[in-house]
């Protein structure tokens, strides 16, 4: 039998009694030959779909190939179907999570919290649902659920984040077609009373017992998390350098593990806060293998030093970490640049530590007011201004 391309994917089939198939120059066929012969592969399984058209129906064929297609590939799809939002989660996505752990990326706890918030706020509604079928209006309306619930800012904020990280996950690796984890959340800012002047931080530390100033000290002029304050070794306090090597953290479970960031770096001992920690080499236990003791004292030290605080009227609603920001405030106000403040507090992003680190106080206010003055009276003469007629002002 002879035969020729008609068309993309369509041959004419000449019978083998036609010159053609003897090296002729014209078709010889009998009806019903010569015919039309359109084929589609069917993916993934080697063998193809065929179907026969009469010689004047190369259109219908054409059209046939068209519509076979797309049936095939409707039914790839079909067996290709994505999975859903608790499976994948739980045997694709957080075990590669755990993995960035082993490798330092991420923090034992950020795994915990991810796994906590899924089964909690997302796997209840959505679970059973396929990646593609996430759509944006059933997510918007668990969001104003939550909110509705009483729920913070930064709860409803949380409850997502390991939603968006599993569909982003997803995507890049062609799991699910594209990223519908679009909702319309309120921007979580920073709480009120955040941070407090200096001079009342350092009355706060004053009004401790000696043997606690140092552990908020460091918190406050340095700018230490809990846990690396937890984790901090007499041997990582240099004195005569005048650095504190923070390479090491405890999560709340008092394991041992890289800070946030998964890199540590060294800090800056500040001449305000070297009188505390040469107190605090010289009261640290031996037998401790910690600076400030057991770290269960640390994860346990705001109710007392609430207490202290109560006791002389100063204010109780702060924690370690509210110190935390009060020393990126005070760098800040002291004119640090952002970069620097970066790399004491370990920030990747500036925009995080000007966006939820650093707060405006009333000094800052004042000092503003002052600054303008001083730029005022450096760009205009007393002459000039008396001339613009507003020399009272």
């Amino acid at each position: 039998m002879h035969t020729e391309t008609a068309a993309t994917g369509v041959t004419r089939r000449h019978s083998s009694a036609c010159s053609l198939s003897r090296g002729g120059k014209k078709c010889s066929c009998q009806y019903p030959l010569p015919t039309l012969q359109a084929k589609v592969s069917k993916p993934g399984t080697g063998r193809c779909d065929t179907r026969d058209f009469a010689a004047d129906e190369l259109a219908a064929a054409r059209e046939w190939r068209v519509l076979q297609k797309a049936k095939n590939r409707k039914g790839e799809a079909a067996a290709k179907e994505s999975p859903r939002l608790e499976q994948y989660a739980l045997e694709v996505w957080l075990p590669a999570v755990r993995a960035e752990v082993d490798r330092g990326k991420r923090k034992v706890q950020t795994v915990e919290a991810y796994d906590r918030h899924l089964r909690s706020y997302i796997f209840p509604r959505f679970g059973q649902t396929r990646l593609d079928d996430l759509r944006p209006g059933p997510l918007q309306e668990l969001l104003d659920d939550l909110k509705a619930q009483g729920l913070s800012e930064s709860t409803v904020d949380s409850a997502f984040t390991p939603l968006k990280g599993l569909v982003r996950f997803a995507v890049k690796r062609e799991h699910t077609s594209s990223n519908r984890v679009v909702v319309d959340k309120d921007r979580v800012v920073s709480r009120e009373k955040r941070t407090v002047e200096l001079p009342v931080l350092v009355s706060m530390i004053a009004a401790l017992p000696e043997t606690e100033r140092g552990v908020w000290a460091t918190a406050g002029l340095a700018g230490l998390r809990r846990g690396e304050l937890a984790a901090l070794r007499p041997e990582d306090v240099d004195l005569t350098a005048d650095t504190l090597e923070v390479f090491r953290a405890l999560d709340s479970k008092y394991r041992l593990g890289l800070p946030k960031g998964g890199r540590g770096r060294k800090v800056l001992i500040l001449d305000e806060l070297r009188p505390f920690l040469r107190r605090q080499l010289l009261l640290a236990d031996p037998a401790q293998d910690y600076l400030f003791g057991k770290p269960q004292r640390i994860f346990r030290a705001v109710e007392p030093a609430r207490r202290s605080w109560k006791t002389h009227g100063l204010p109780t609603d702060m924690g370690l970490h509210h110190f935390r920001h009060c020393f990126t405030t005070y760098l800040h106000g002291a004119g640090v640049s952002t970069k620097v403040i970066d790399d004491a507090i370990e920030h990747v992003t500036p925009g995080l530590t000007l966006g939820l680190y650093v707060h405006v106080q009333a000094s800052d206010r004042t000092l503003a007011k002052e600054q303008f003055s001083a730029y005022y009276k450096r760009m205009f003469v007393a002459d000039d201004v008396a001339q613009a007629g507003i020399g009272a002002l």
